[in-house]
């Protein structure tokens, strides 16, 4: 006998064309009328809560009153929550931020005493990624109900096989979202419907849906956006209940597994990431969303890198080293970062009010991650405060590895610093030191800025003086794994200078690695040292128009009008250059319509002026070029892409995602270009795209954060495509929307990569964690007696794996270290420990243990399938 799944459930964005408050109001009302049908049993056996646990939290601060008995249905499971906290977008956040999803979801369902909904509901994210086969079944889920991302066969079938690219795999069952309870609300609204009529409609509805099942078991589910158990829904499901023939199963589409598993055989199966755009109309993947409101994208990704390369390695430090920092910091700060993923919020496709909270909750993570970051200095610092001439910088290194590159740290003196200089500018200052590593050698360094009477809180300055003259320098070291590194800064004699080391002219700069020569349009030339490959033409700039609003870019009806930075006026000034990097400044100004005259169906005729401002910057230890590009938008109603042509035939690319890079075709398919969701050339990504030949030899485009929408383009030079940002001017269903315009100050940082044959994923994946920031470091006054201590870190990882996480585990003491393989080839990687690791186990997402590896060792090896994810629990018996 045919089987039908159903179970009722609300989508319940949390935040969308609403602000919270707004929405919250009615999930009172909401949650209610749930709990009062499934306590009566009269007319459901349960009721879904969208996937998420937020629900309950927002509901019972204004209900607490109701806590005993939301808590009754929720445990007897006539509630089902979880397993999310809240429903994200899969391709805007990290991987990490979606497995603490998951976890703090877990969290709430315990407070209830019940376990999460064991199925993967992810209904209306906007597509979906490579690994999340993956993910579900290291949380012990194998199903999933999905609807976006699958293009052309939307209609043709239901039940699927989906596979991750390590060979996981659970059973997706492709839903179409307006087909069902929607487009009965629609029917039944058009006009009176006789009662046969609605019958015969379910009907038909039912036999269409199992024609398409593949195994004759369909999953429905009643539902809609911020639905309410309404009369319309009972109905619906009583009408269903009348039909002959069928067996219908009133529980959790969970409890489909074994039925579907049955008929594995004849089902189709896809593998990977989904992300193609809608034949038809409905269940569009959304693309352009992915680059909307590039402000909330970038300020999301440095936050995720703060909690997850710094805060989290910090604390597993300092509560190892006499520096107890309380992980529940690190949970407070993820809960409110959440709170920002939901699919309508980071999309930036909401009310302004929405974008608005984000920012607070942004604030609220970065000020935790500061304070433990302070907190961390302060405890510390090896030496105590006391007079001497000599000073003690330790800078510690996150990663599980050594790291040998350019870093920036901070030293701040004292204002009685003994050696300085001015020359024949006395008003100007400079103290005189050296940096000396741990043998005594000096340390070519040079100082990017001094800010002069900083007012300090540093516990080794007295209240009396909390003033310092911070020096902000850059020097190339090697720093020890997951440790502190320490140099000596000791006063000079003399007049220090460190000009040697790298050559530069007004418009160049060269190193050991490569060439950098700025053109006279703006444009970058790089000469990769190592492959002999020539890069010309580098970074410049298109802008068109923006028509479009949150979700979809159009370009103006009447005009594609498209203007480029290569013929804009260009200055270029070389701001310094030294023993270690090489600085020019590039300003462009470009002359775009000041936005659009909807009237018209074209931009307007009056123009304004753009500067984009760039700093790029070349430092002595890689071909890498870093780049630091402002711009101050007052333009309305248009898109800015950053154009890089790699001259590298071939018809793939490869894109950045959550724990997989993936390989994609270049261009667009002409038949899709066709579709009522257009497929746009640029995709979604995470901040990394490169384009390589056979060789491996080609370039590689590193976002710091806030970078989400590229692709490799089929022109002749097959360039690199990134959207900076669209500015537009429209959200659905919100009246008048401001702060999507995107007026005022923008901010990008990125580099450009050279890429060789023996350049890895890892390296690249290290460029974007570490390349971009100013090292955590401790700064303190010692006495003249005090040497340089010897470096050794926690623990040292070697091999060829990508380190995503090191943080403390959520329950007990342990170290939690979760690491992938981004490549299609078995892999091994070696731990070595300071001291004796009483055992490392293998653990699910929840930090299970699944298989203890190894007893009472100080090194273990682990080996790695291609593309597996594995979580390793270290336990050192504190």
């Amino acid at each position: 006998m045919k089987k039908v799944y159903i179970q009722l459930s609300t989508h319940w964005d949390r935040e969308w064309y609403n602000p919270f408050q707004a929405f919250r109001y009615e999930l009172i009302g909401v949650t209610d009328k749930i709990i009062s049908e499934v306590r009566s049993k009269k007319n459901i056996e349960s009721f879904v809560f969208d996937g998420q646990t937020i629900v309950t939290e927002d509901y019972l601060e204004i209900v607490p009153e109701n806590r005993c008995e939301l808590a009754k249905q929720i445990e007897n499971g006539s509630i089902k929550i979880g397993p999310w906290y809240v429903m994200p977008d899969e391709w805007l956040v990290s991987g990490e931020s979606l497995i603490r999803n998951f976890q703090q979801g877990k969290r709430i369902c315990d407070d209830f005493n019940t376990e999460p909904f064991r199925y993967g509901y992810i209904n209306d994210i906007f597509g979906h990624i490579a690994q999340f086969p993956q993910l579900l079944n290291k949380l012990g889920i194998k199903m999933a109900y999905l609807g976006r991302g699958m293009g052309a066969d939307e209609n043709t079938f239901r039940n699927f096989v989906w596979k991750a690219p390590d060979g996981s795999k659970c059973f997706g069952y492709k839903y179409n979202y307006s087909a069902a309870y929607r487009k009965y609300l629609r029917f039944i609204s058009s006009g009176d419907k006789s009662e046969s009529e609605k019958d015969e409609y379910v009907k038909n509805y039912i036999e269409s849906e199992l024609e398409k099942s593949g195994c004759g078991v369909i999953l429905l589910n009643v539902t809609d956006d911020h639905a309410n158990l309404s009369d319309e829904m009972l109905d619906f499901t009583a009408r269903v209940k009348r039909l002959d023939g069928i067996e219908l199963i009133f529980d959790g589409f969970d409890k489909a597994y074994n039925d579907i598993a049955a008929a594995e055989k004849e089902l189709p199966e896809f593998c990977g990431e989904f992300i193609q755009t809608a034949q038809s109309g409905d269940m569009r993947v959304v693309t352009d969303s992915i680059s909307s409101y590039y402000p909330l994208k970038e300020y999301n990704d440095r936050c995720q890198a703060m909690l997850e390369n710094e805060v989290s390695p910090i604390t597993v430090y300092g509560n190892l080293n006499g520096a107890p920092i309380r992980k529940e910091f690190l949970r407070a700060a993820y809960k409110e970062l959440l709170k920002t993923h939901p699919h309508d919020n980071i999309c930036g496709c909401s009310a302004d009010q929405v974008h608005k909270d984000m920012y607070y909750r942004f604030d609220q993570v970065r000020e935790i991650a500061d304070a433990v970051k302070r907190d961390f200095t302060y405890k510390t610092g090896r030496t105590a405060y006391k007079k001497g001439r000599n000073y003690l910088l330790e800078i510690f290194n996150p990663a599980p590895y050594k790291r040998k590159q350019v870093i920036t740290a901070d030293i701040d003196f004292d204002k009685d610093y003994p050696s300085r200089f001015a020359g024949n500018a006395p008003y100007q200052p400079r103290n005189m030191f050296r940096i000396l590593d741990k043998d005594n050698n000096c340390i070519d360094y040079q100082i990017l800025n001094i800010e002069r009477d900083r007012i300090t809180n540093k516990q080794n300055v007295s209240q009396e003086k909390p003033y310092v003259d911070r020096y902000t320098v850059t020097f190339e070291a090697e720093l020890t794994e997951l440790g502190m590194t320490e140099f000596k800064v000791v006063p000079a004699k003399g007049v220090v200078r460190n000009e040697n080391g790298m050559q530069s002219g007004d418009n160049w700069a060269e190193n050991a690695y490569a060439r950098l020569e700025i053109m006279q349009d703006g444009t970058l030339s790089l000469f990769d040292k190592l492959t002999g490959k020539m890069y010309e033409g580098l970074h410049y700039f298109l802008d068109d128009s923006e028509a479009g609003n949150g979700w979809f870019h159009e370009n103006a009806a009447n005009s594609d009008t498209v203007i480029t930075s290569r013929f804009s006026d260009c200055r270029l000034e070389r701001l310094t250059s030294g023993s270690v990097e090489t600085v020019f400044r590039i300003t462009k100004t470009m002359l775009l319509p000041e936005c659009m005259d909807y009237a018209a169906y074209n931009r307007s005729e009056r123009l304004k002026e753009l500067k984009i401002i760039s700093k790029i910057t070349l430092r002595r230890d890689s071909g890498n070029v870093y780049i630091e590009t402002n711009i101050d938008n007052s333009v309305k109603d248009h898109r800015l892409k950053l154009m890089l042509p790699t001259n590298i035939k071939g018809d793939k690319y490869t894109a950045a995602q959550a724990f997989y890079f993936a390989e994609r075709n270049v261009g667009a398919d002409a038949q899709r270009r066709e579709w009522y969701e257009q497929e746009q050339y640029e995709k979604h990504f995470d901040n990394i795209i490169y384009k390589t030949d056979e060789s491996g030899n080609g370039l590689a485009f590193v976002g710091a954060g806030g970078f989400h929408q590229a692709g490799v383009l089929e022109d002749k030079d097959s360039t690199i495509s990134v959207i900076m940002f669209r500015s537009h001017g429209r959200v659905h269903m919100v009246n008048s929307p401001v702060l999507c315009q995107l007026q005022g100050p923008l901010n990008f940082k990125y580099a450009l990569v050279p890429m060789n044959g023996k350049t890895s994923k890892a390296e690249l994946l290290d460029i974007r964690k570490y390349g971009f920031r100013k090292e955590i470091s401790v700064f303190t006054r010692c006495g003249d007696d005090v040497s340089v201590n010897s470096n050794q870190g926690i623990m040292s990882v070697d091999g060829n794996v990508c380190v995503s996480i090191v943080k403390p585990a959520e329950n007990g003491g342990g170290i939690i270290l979760r690491v992938f393989n981004a490549e299609n080839a078995e892999s091994k990687f070696t731990v070595t420990f300071r001291k004796e690791a009483k055992a490392v186990s293998e653990t699910d997402l929840y930090e299970n243990i699944t298989a203890v590896v190894e007893k009472n060792t100080a090194k273990t090896e682990i080996a790695l399938k291609p593309y597996e994810i594995k979580t390793l629990l270290i336990d050192f018996g504190e």
